[in-house]
């Protein structure tokens, strides 16, 4: 079964996500802030799920629907779930401005991007249906949002600002401004626009890892040894090393990719590496190296030494029981 599930905090609550998106626009587009007149942000679901309609319900209103601070709008899938229309008019209605001038920006991730969210909600039905879904063909799900606006001067052109400038990462995210008429057609919740709607990442076009390596520079192969994706670094002078860690979106400083030019270039391993049939450093294992690297991975800001400088941090400053060194040898380490 395919589904579409909206959900939206009941108007008579206040609604604190849309309060800090309004926030943001005020920062950022302070003219067109004060052409809206109300706001209220709703998360969206789409769902591909194995089962009757009449065995999902239930899990659905469980997964998603808290009964008391929400309204979940199904497409009539779940009629009572909402107020007398059973969807995004009865927001409308219940706007302070009637009748209103609506859009809503409707947000979702791209098409291979990770939806944590939506990995959640998986998670969620097979708790909640106690059964283990094979795998994402069985089951899959994406997650989205939509922001709903109201205001007589609102038009396409300065929402589609809006949602490029404030309320989208065009990075990882797609989005489009939809008029209120649309909005109330309903179509969004049939299950073949459903289906359509949930990304699917399909790619025939493929790089070896090799020949990107080989490029990163600007060069053909004969800058990386004779084994092709393969890195001579021993035959790279500095500005060249770190040249290559930024053109390879490494992050590695230069310190860094000497010391892993110093470590390949040790007699021991580049012994064991024969042995192993391997010579340089492969673009693969350089990758693998500034991955663990990173800053996400390795945390190389709470590692490092820190200077510490304040009234008698040269003897070591006193707070409590806790003295303060001048020199820190990794947050981590010696704090946390």
């Amino acid at each position: 079964m395919f589904a579409r599930i909206e959900v939206a905090m009941r108007p008579e609550f206040p609604d604190p996500t849309a309060g800090r998106i309004l926030s943001k626009i005020k920062f950022a587009m302070p003219e067109l802030r004060k052409k809206i007149r109300w706001a209220r942000f709703l998360n969206v679901y789409w769902l591909e799920l194995p089962g009757s309609r009449e065995d999902l319900m239930p899990a659905i209103t469980e997964v998603f629907w808290d009964k008391v601070l929400q309204w979940l709008f199904t497409g009539n899938l779940i009629p009572a779930a909402a107020g007398k229309h059973g969807g995004i008019a009865d927001l409308f209605e219940a706007a302070p401005y009637r009748p209103g001038s609506f859009w809503v920006i409707e947000r979702r991730f791209r098409a291979g991007v990770t939806d944590n969210i939506a990995r959640t909600a998986i998670e969620a039905f097979e708790i909640v249906l106690d059964k283990k879904f094979l795998d994402d063909k069985e089951a899959r799900a994406a997650s989205g949002s939509l922001l709903l606006l109201e205001g007589p001067e609102l038009d396409e052109k300065n929402l589609s600002e809006l949602a490029q400038k404030v309320y989208c990462n065009e990075l990882i995210e797609t989005w489009m401004v939809v008029p209120a008429n649309e909005l109330r057609k309903n179509d969004r919740f049939h299950q073949e626009r459903v289906k359509q709607d949930i990304p699917v990442f399909r790619s025939n076009f493929s790089v070896p890892v090799r020949d990107m390596g080989r490029l990163a520079l600007g060069q053909g192969p004969q800058s990386f040894g004779k084994d092709v994706g393969q890195y001579d670094l021993g035959s790279l002078q500095d500005f060249e090393l770190e040249n290559l860690s930024k053109r390879n979106l490494w992050a590695l400083s230069l310190n860094e990719i000497k010391a892993v030019r110093e470590y390949f270039a040790r007699a021991d391993v580049r012994q064991k590496r024969t042995m192993l049939g391997l010579g340089n450093p492969t673009d693969v294992e350089m990758e693998v190296i500034a991955q663990t690297w990173s800053e996400h991975c390795k945390h190389k800001i709470f590692s490092a030494k820190i200077k510490y400088s304040e009234l008698g941090a040269e003897q070591g400053l006193k707070q409590g029981n806790n003295d303060i060194p001048a020199e820190i040898n990794g947050l981590f380490k010696q704090a946390i």
